[in-house]
């Protein structure tokens, strides 16, 4: 991603193009360039079939990012967007939908809402809060860079319970789960580069005791992975651990046997077994979801041709590309959201960072895909878009943090009913 970002943003010339070919040979990402050249022609040759294109039911989005800013509200059928009372940065909703957050500008307090209550300042952590979750059992882990901290006395206080490889790295919203019988898994991610080339630091952790102690996994490093884990979370339409990496390889994998979160084998109920084999097959995915019997996955092609992708067994997938101006935005994370309806609403953003030819989008699905609605339309280079919240299953509300680049102000917008 590093590569793809300078390619853009410096603009062409030889120099570039030649460190960027040495680039893709140090790091490792020959195989992605074959399928990134393959996916560009296809698209451009309009050989997808119209069918395999995402399809958004409106051709302009409810709100387009621009110099008047965010507007106060966005009204549509079956939801609203209005600004949030609490500029929350980070935000966790736990199984009795309590808020777990901290505070734009006040990044090392945890703070607890619950329903219809005023937030509770708890506790003031040595650096910035990156990671916050809360397991069935009430217990709440909390990561800062390099650290994970655990409280199981509603967060009034907190033990130090482990440690990542390296200072940078922390737990993303995808890569902290828990399995039905109370086992935690963790995966390690952090962006670190050394002489042109990615520290490894894609660690498994899992816990049997609720968090106190932790047990570590290499196996991503022994299959040939170079940098980190992208989502990590137990599925339950599959009734087991989902896994997927970066970089290079960007595989995807299935373990129905999660005590044994250390080996690789070719039977899932023995260990991680490998559904890609080659990387034009995808997988690295950086968005999950679980809705009405289907496994949403989305792509972390940046700059390149992007998919979600569809799957109900990790035996028969099925992708839609998403079409120009958002096809080079990766996307970058999938929640649920109810309304109270039997089919639960699917948020998704799409993230690109450079060149105003193509654009980064906020959408939303209320029938498990078949069709999309553009919410909310911006310049990547210009505005961050960012959703901000997570919960083991689905909530009736999800928070998102909008970026002015520009001026550096930060504004928490509410998605509700």
């Amino acid at each position: 991603m590093l590569l793809t970002r300078q390619f853009f943003a410096k603009g062409i010339s030889p120099k570039r193009v030649m460190k960027f070919i040495i680039g893709l040979y140090y790091s490792k990402k020959i195989a992605e360039l074959v399928s990134f050249l393959f996916w560009e022609i296809k698209y451009r040759l309009s050989l997808y079939p119209r069918d395999k294109l995402l399809n958004f039911g409106n051709r302009q989005a409810l709100l387009s990012l621009g110099t008047e800013g965010v507007q106060s509200q966005i009204i549509s059928d079956g939801f609203k967007i209005t600004e949030s009372r609490y500029n929350w940065g980070l935000v966790f909703f736990d199984d009795q939908q309590n808020l777990w957050a901290c505070l734009c500008g006040e990044e090392r307090a945890l703070y607890r809402m619950e329903p219809g209550e005023e937030p509770r300042r708890l506790y003031v952590f040595p650096e910035a809060i990156r990671g916050i979750f809360v397991t069935k059992a009430g217990n709440v882990f909390v990561c800062t860079a390099g650290n994970v901290f655990r409280s199981a006395d509603g967060g009034s206080s907190f033990e130090h319970v482990l440690i990542f490889s390296c200072h940078q790295s922390f737990f993303r919203h995808e890569t902290i789960t828990e399995s039905p019988e109370g086992t935690l898994f963790i995966g390690e991610y952090a962006n670190v580069w050394q002489e042109l080339k990615c520290r490894f630091v894609g660690f498994i952790y899992h816990s049997v005791d609720g968090g106190k102690t932790w047990h570590k996994s290499d196996f991503l490093k022994r299959a040939g992975v170079n940098k980190h884990v992208h989502v990590l979370r137990w599925s339950r339409l599959l009734n087991g651990l989902v896994l997927t990496d970066g970089d290079n390889k960007k595989y995807l994998w299935i373990n129905h046997s999660p005590m044994q979160p250390g080996s690789q084998a070719d039977l899932a109920g023995h260990g991680w077994k490998k559904i890609n084999r080659f990387h034009i097959q995808k997988g690295g995915y950086t968005a999950l979801a679980e809705a009405g019997g289907i496994l949403f996955l989305g792509t972390d092609y940046y700059g390149g041709t992007n998919f979600l992708v569809t799957t109900s067994d990790m035996k028969t997938f099925t992708e839609k590309v998403i079409p120009d101006p958002y096809r080079r935005g990766f996307v970058r994370r999938m929640v649920l959201r109810t309304d109270g309806l039997p089919v639960p609403e699917i948020w998704a953003n799409l993230k690109f960072n450079f060149s105003k030819g193509y654009k980064s989008l906020l959408m939303v699905t209320n029938d498990l895909g078949r069709n999309w609605q553009k919410v909310i339309e911006y310049d990547g280079s210009r505005f961050g878009v960012k959703i901000i919240s997570d919960s083991k299953g689905t909530t009736n509300e999800h928070f998102l943090l909008v970026q002015n680049k520009k001026t550096k102000t930060r504004t928490t917008l509410r998605i509700h009913s």
